[in-house]
């Protein structure tokens, strides 16, 4: 392979050292375009002794692909070289030539002019549209390719290419496909019979990558055919595969829209726009795509997507089926011309009684045709003959239709260009023209606004795709089909984007209709295509009118609809000009949105007029008002049935333009409580907020935003229906004492939360908005005292100049005390001026009192200024409400009044946002369910042992009561004490080392004694030393030698003045200090599977001689002398399990739940379980107290088994439910005696009833 290979220096210098000509990149390196000196590979034969490498070299045009310096891609390399010098086909890539110097590895290919098959669908609107005809020969190309690779001869070993996608596919200056990239491709050796290959390891791309080769690693040539019908389908889609309008459906991109319209029926929607199949028999591409053609292609194209390999087809099967889709659709190319002969015979030889309309350009008739055999209904526009502007005009619309395919753009069915005639044919729309509809009653609002919202689009398509002005926008160039779908026609004067902004044409002499022409017009001297929106804006205006742009009398442009309108809008009059036969079907809602879109269209200025895009968006938000209006459309009569007429007695508040009232209204199959909101028609402010309000509750959905019911629009009234809070307003409740802090911090996250949901999460629709009416009665609190914004009638964009009539409202109705101090100095609210009235009502919920109380007559005495004040002197807490002063934890104080104040900052550019205000509730609400939760718990004393043990200080008293149960560091950092603190409950001894004190002084001994005493107990509220079974044991003596012992596992009392004490070593006890580790037994309530079970576990105290203390070795311990306790310990059980909790006649298992210490490995022996309460058989077993292993997990249930939430649990008892005494109850009561070792280490949680 000598002759192949270039030396680095060519090419560095052929790329301007990898600088110039860059054509491609990606993961695999890059590829550069070049002209380099080539072996020349025509040179057929080569004479014997004689090197290719001395033959003269070639210059030719080259792509240079320089791989990345990765392990992966330096296999590849050699492995792509491989395969190349084995194949030669025209439709695999050539090599031509390779450099390995250093570092380097590059290959050397043909260059390929038109890149690969993905270039061409990425810049699809950019490039050449490829032709039915074409695509698929692009196909038939890649498949002989395939089927190349995928066959063994004597000349090349089968070649799984394993990596075939469009990346891969390069096309030539004639549309040749080529595949490339052979750096994952595997060799099968002509000795090998099996055809599979085990790789180890999955390579290749996922969207194509064959899914039984994914789950099993075996790969086969039918894995590259897998692949292939994915770019089958990339090529009849336009689309790739990954492109992110099918992976933001499913990120298995194409393949998953596939599936789904193959099981649905629909698999021609995956096809692309510009190849649209025909449909009902009317062929509508200019290269006439054959139906059968495509029928095949798509059959074939599924087949090789099979999930299981044997189910694919073969490359040969695969090659006959697009041979055969290719030769239908070379068979049908003429199906696109349409004979004079049948033309004329349609039109009755272009008879008057046929002719629909007429254009400055000819005439459109309407007739039947045969299409497939099949006579079908067209519309034939034929030019004029004589005119010379029409020949050009011709071609215009001929070209565009021809080019551009959308529903709501005519379609085109065939041309006829025969004996000097010019004929376009087009489908039939069976409405007609829109011009014709206008006045139709029995075309609704609904279905107006349907065919705006299609007029626009189709008007977007051009603008947007297809690049095109139409420049003659009107209603009779509308047509209407079946289903009242508009098309887009008459495109004889348009142009493209780039026709007008060239010189020549900025000053044409095209022009358009009287009354849709842009007033531009004349001072510019060209329509582009704000000059279409303008046009667009008057269409929309005479659907909403019914009447045309210029009608009967209309003598000048000044009278015609478009100024008429402007006029009558800005009087605040256009309602006037509305057509009658549906001024009483539309919505205020959807009517202000239409109209503030159409008026926008027309204004004077083009560049103030909107993108077709925003027209489509604001068309859309009004169709969607219209349809929720119509579902949430509430009766005036079952309105006024619910609120009594509006009663006195149902009244519960008023605004300057509203008043509320509660009823209820029939729901489902009862009737529903609800909030009725009437607002004063009489004025326009009134109606104004109506619309303001109801408009933003149809698109705020949030659980902290009042929710809309229902809203009535009849006669004069206009009524918005709430839902009911049953706990009415938040203003009620703030000197409420059972409104607990912690409830008043929930209630301010819920109002900032939705606050910040009306600033910035809000629909797309929306600006960024302020509220305007943020205060404590604007917040509704329901019956989970969850906070609901409401009364959003003031609703404004950001920056609004508030008008005299809003101002007066505000302070009209008890909200002076909310208004930040920047509308006094500019004359305008933001929405940092929400923050400032958010901040009011958080001091109103922590003072319990409202911003502005009765009598108050001084601005500084209302509630934000005076917070402000306290603040800064440290007193603010001189204002906390008294009824939850007491709750209050410190920090959670610090943390809510720290953001409160910054929310009533004077300066609003410096207020926080919503976001940050709510990060900073949390953390008050926190540190208060901390306080609640964990506070308790603590002993008295705790500042002071956590002073005496040096420990940091910690934020949480979750963490201090962590830390405390770990244990107290008395003295140089030692655990002395480790216990759960659990008030006056008890709490169990977990493990103890014993010293003898046998040589102790008398003094000593007494010294000792008398500690002991500092014990204090709860035992004088008590009788006796008994608790619940327990005892508290005293320092003991044994055998008249005096051991200071505790017995392991048993009860003591909560003891939390225990002061540490400390004995010094004596001269013959070096080591006379012991430590103790206690435990709390977890016994309480716990659910078990049936019932409730309150468990009672104790142990017994029993007695011991000196022969059962035996002296241990020495080795591991720190104690001269050492002695370890052996008795026998019994331990209790008692329990009264309520029979009528038991399912009838069941058996049951009694199980322990526990754990076992860090330090406790648990009891080498087992322990014997007696149940006390059986006369005879008292023996129940054998239970062990250590952790399961492999060895012993599955031997018997006797054995311990660990659960899923870390505990384990043994089973100790089993019993019927029949068993029960007459009290209802079934009593227990078991012994647990140990022989060896003792039960300390056992933590206890309790008892687990379950049915066996």
């Amino acid at each position: 392979m000598d002759h192949l290979r270039i030396p680095l220096s060519d090419i560095e210098s052929a790329t301007n050292n990898f600088s110039a000509n860059r054509i491609g990149s990606g993961g695999y390196g890059t590829v550069y375009k070049a002209e380099l000196d080539i072996f020349d590979d025509t040179i057929s034969s080569v004479p014997d002794g004689k090197n290719k490498a001395d033959f003269p070299k070639k210059r030719k045009t080259v792509a240079v692909k320089r791989l990345e310096r990765k392990h992966g891609e330096v296999a590849g390399f050699f492995t792509e070289i491989e395969m190349l010098t084995n194949c030669k086909h025209q439709n695999i890539v050539s090599l031509l030539g390779f450099c390995e110097e250093g570092p380097e590895r590059i290959l050397v290919y043909e260059h390929v002019s038109n890149g690969s098959l993905s270039d061409y669908f990425e810049k699809i609107n950019n490039r050449k549209r490829l032709s039915w005809a074409q695509r698929l020969q692009i196909c038939l190309d890649i498949a002989q390719g395939l089927d190349y690779l995928h066959s063994n001869t004597e000349e090349k070993p089968m070649i799984i290419h394993r990596d075939i996608k469009s990346d891969n596919i390069l096309l030539d200056n004639n549309w040749v496909a080529k595949i490339a990239d052979f750096g994952l491709s595997r060799l099968r050796p002509a000795n090998q019979k099996a055809s599979t290959i085990n790789t180890g390891t999955i390579a290749g791309t996922e969207v194509y990558l064959d899914p039984e080769y994914m789950e099993t690693g075996r790969l086969k040539k039918e894995s590259d055919i897998y692949s292939f019908g994915v770019v089958l389908f990339e090529v009849v889609s336009g689309k790739l595969a990954y492109d992110k309008s099918y992976c933001i459906k499913n990120e298995k991109g194409l393949l998953s829209i596939v599936q789904k319209c193959f099981s649905e029926g629909t698999l021609k929607k995956v096809i692309d726009p510009n190849l649209k199949e025909a449909s009902e028999g009317i062929l509508i591409l200019d290269d006439g795509l054959d139906q059968k053609s495509l029928d095949i292609f798509l059959d074939i194209a599924y087949q090789c997507l099979a999930h299981t390999q044997d189910r694919r087809p073969t490359m040969k099967v695969i090659i006959n089926e697009l041979e055969k889709a290719l030769n239908y659709q070379e068979n049908r190319k003429d199906g696109f011309h349409i004979s004079l002969k049948d033309i004329t015979s349609a039109t009755k030889n272009f008879n008057d009684e046929t002719c629909i309309g007429e254009g400055r350009y000819g005439k459109q008739y309407e007739g039947r045709i045969p299409l497939e055999n099949i006579p079908t209904t067209v519309i034939i526009k034929r030019w004029d003959k004589e005119s010379h502007q029409a020949h050009p005009r011709f071609l215009t619309e001929l070209k565009v239709v021809s080019e551009n395919k959308h529903e709501n753009i005519v379609a085109l069915v065939g041309l006829c260009y025969e004996s000097g005639e010019r004929i376009i044919v087009y489908e039939h729309a069976t409405k007609g023209t829109l011009d014709k509809h206008l006045k139709d009653v029995n075309l609704t609002w609904i279905k107006r606004l349907k065919i705006c919202v299609g007029i626009a689009t189709g008007l977007k398509f051009l603008h947007e795709d297809a690049e095109i002005n139409h420049r003659d926008i009107k209603s009779s160039s509308i047509l209407l089909d079946a289903d009242w779908e508009p098309k887009i026609c008459n495109f004889e004067i348009s142009s493209t984007t780039q026709e007008w902004l060239k010189a020549e044409h900025a000053t044409d002499n095209a022009y358009g209709s009287l009354g849709y022409l842009d007033p531009l017009h004349e001072k510019q001297g060209y329509l582009d295509k704000y000059s279409d929106v303008y046009s667009l804006g008057v269409v929309l205006m005479e659907i909403l009118c019914g009447r045309l742009a210029w009608g009967e009398g209309c003598k000048d442009h000044s009278e015609s609809l478009g100024p008429l309108t402007k006029r009558r809008y800005k009087e605040g009059k256009l309602d006037e000009l509305v057509f009658e036969g549906i001024k009483e079907q539309f919505s205020s809602q959807s009517f202000t949105t239409f109209a503030s879109i159409a008026v926008q269209c027309l204004k004077r200025q083009d560049y103030i007029r909107p993108e077709a895009s925003e027209v489509v968006i604001q068309l859309e938000k009004a169709l969607e008002l219209q349809e929720r209006c119509e579902k949430l459309q509430i009766s005036l009569e079952d309105i006024k049935l619910g609120t009594e007429n509006f009663s006195d007695a149902k009244f519960i508040g008023e605004g300057r333009y509203w008043k509320q009232y509660k009823g209820h209204i029939p729901h489902a199959n009862g009737l529903t409580t609800v909030v009725v909101k009437r607002f004063d028609t009489k004025c326009d402010e009134g109606s104004k907020q109506f619309i303001v309000e109801s408009e933003a509750l149809f698109e705020y959905k949030h659980k902290n935003i009042i929710h809309l019911a229902g809203i009535c629009e009849e006669v004069n009234e206009k009524i918005i229906v709430y839902e009911h809070a049953s706990n009415g307003r938040l203003s009620e409740h703030l000197k409420d004492t059972n409104l607990t802090w912690l409830k008043r911090l929930k209630i301010c996250i819920n109002v900032a939360t939705g606050l910040r949901f009306v600033h910035t999460d809000n629909v797309r629709s929306f600006e960024a908005r302020t509220h305007g009416n943020i205060k404590s009665g604007s917040i509704l609190i329901d019956g989970e005292w969850k906070a609901i914004i409401t009364n959003l009638e003031l609703l404004k964009s950001e920056f609004t100049t508030l008008k005299t009539s809003q101002l007066d409202e505000i302070y009209a109705y008890n909200s002076f005390g909310y208004i930040g101090p920047e509308y006094n100095k500019h004359g305008f609210m933001t929405r940092a001026s929400d923050i400032y009235a958010l901040g009011v009502v958080f001091m109103e919920i922590l003072c319990g009192r409202l911003a502005w109380e009765d009598g108050c007559k001084d601005p500084s005495a209302c509630l934000g200024p005076l917070a402000k004040r306290r603040y800064q002197e440290g007193n603010i807490d001189e204002l906390v409400f008294e009824g939850i002063k007491k709750q209050i934890d410190k920090k959670s104080l610090t943390t809510f009044t720290d953001i409160a104040i910054r929310c009533i900052g004077y300066y609003w550019l410096e207020r926080p946002y919503p976001r940050d205000v709510i990060i900073e509730l949390q953390k008050a609400l926190e540190y208060q369910e901390d306080y609640e939760t964990w506070e308790p718990k603590l002993p008295r004393d705790y500042k002071e042992l956590l002073h005496f043990s040096k420990i940091d200080e910690m934020e949480k008293f979750k963490d201090i009561y962590n830390t405390l149960c770990k244990g107290i560091h008395l003295r140089d950092r030692e655990v002395g004490l480790s216990r759960s603190y659990c008030g006056s409950d008890a709490i169990f001894v977990e493990g103890i080392e014993f010293e003898p004190i046998d040589n102790l002084k008398e003094e000593d001994i007494k010294k000792t004694m008398a500690i002991q005493q500092q014990l204090p107990t709860y035992s004088e509220k008590r009788s006796g030393n008994d608790y619940e079974g327990g005892e508290l044991l005293p320092l003991n003596e044994v055998n008249v030698k005096k051991h200071f012992m505790l017995s392991a596992m048993e009860v003591l009392y909560d003891c939390s003045n225990v002061e540490p004490f400390h004995l010094e070593p004596s001269a013959k006890s070096r080591n006379a200090h012991c430590r103790l580790q206690l435990q709390r037994s977890h016994l309480h309530l716990r659910r078990s599977h049936l019932h409730l079970l309150r468990s009672h576990l104790h142990l017994r105290r029993t007695t011991c001689t000196s022969g059962d203390l035996v002296a241990p070795p020495e080795t591991g311990t720190r104690f001269q002398e050492v002695i370890e306790l052996l008795p026998q310990q019994v331990s209790g059980i008692k329990s009264k399990i309520r029979s009528r909790m038991l399912s009838p006649d069941t058996d049951y298992a009694c199980y322990l739940v526990f754990k076992l210490s860090e330090k406790c490995r648990g009891l080498h022996c087992p322990v014997r379980v007696r149940n006390v309460l059986q006369w005879k058989d008292k023996e129940i077993g054998l239970v062990w107290f250590r952790p399961p292993n492999q060895w012993n997990s599955h031997d018997t249930y006797w054995v311990p088994k660990r659960r899923e939430d870390g505990w384990m649990e043994v089973r100790v008892w089993n019993f019927n439910s029949t068993s029960a005494l007459r009290t209802g109850r079934i009593p227990m009561h078991l012994k647990l005696i140990t022989y060896e070792g003792t039960m300390s280490g056992l933590i206890v949680r309790g008892l687990e009833i379950r049915p066996v």
